[in-house]
């Protein structure tokens, strides 16, 4: 869900960015738990390092897939490193031991332990993000233009997935618009907080209607210009 302040008031739009930042529809995507990769730093000969979530307590536990955040991160360093280029394509020729095949589709091989299945990002899982970016960055663009305004001031990013981004990878891939990083806040989980808000101090409830009244909400499945300025959004910056 996107949120705009405007001068003039409030507008408000939902995104069907996918699956995807949730680390499902991708090849090797799990939940954000314990050996779930988390980041994904690729170096200038093109070779990725993994950092996974660790336990509580106990044994550090290895790679056992990718997450959201993780499927973010690496592929803005996968754009910022060459390994995909701004059509979102995997390069002509990868790294030796890092280029792979599943169910006929090329990938690229995050890690790989013997006697277990390898962890990779394909060529499908880029498509999936884009995809995921695309709707994200349009869903933005047509509330700006409803505004009146050129770009945002200001962005809060909210959720707990949101909380564990990396605002430099948003940025690297266009799923915000371009802003200075310090103009791009972390809020964390906004809907639990707002919730504890209404329970402590019911006049948060007449200044939640008060504030529905004054939204404007769009309905971008109905307005017939969006597919084509979603197609266009598809690349990365």
């Amino acid at each position: 869900a996107l949120l705009l302040k405007g001068e003039d008031g409030f507008y408000a739009t939902s995104c069907a960015t996918g699956p995807a930042f949730e680390g499902a529809a991708i090849s090797c995507g799990m939940q954000a738990m314990p050996g779930a990769i988390e980041r994904i730093a690729i170096d200038a000969r093109q070779r990725p390092s993994p950092s996974t979530i660790a336990p509580g307590s106990g044994p550090a536990v290895a790679p056992q897939g990718i997450c959201g955040s993780g499927i973010v991160s690496g592929i803005a360093a996968m754009l910022a490193r060459g390994v995909i280029d701004h059509s979102g394509a995997l390069a002509r020729t990868l790294p030796e031991g890092l280029e792979g095949q599943r169910d006929g589709v090329r990938t690229y091989r995050i890690h790989r332990e013997a006697s277990k299945e390898e962890i990779a990002i394909s060529q499908k899982d880029v498509r999936q993000v884009q995809l995921g970016k695309a709707a994200l960055i349009s869903g933005i663009d047509f509330l700006l233009a409803r505004a009146g305004m050129a770009k945002p001031t200001k962005v809060l990013v909210a959720g707990a997935f949101g909380s564990h981004l990396d605002k430099r990878d948003l940025l690297t891939l266009g799923m915000l618009p371009p802003l200075p990083p310090e103009d791009i806040v972390m809020v964390g989980n906004a809907a639990g907080s707002g919730a504890v808000m209404v329970l402590c101090a019911p006049g948060y409830v007449k200044q939640a209607e008060e504030l529905a009244a004054r939204t404007t909400v769009i309905n971008l499945a109905a307005d017939p210009l969006f597919q084509e300025h979603f197609i266009t959004r598809l690349s990365f910056p």
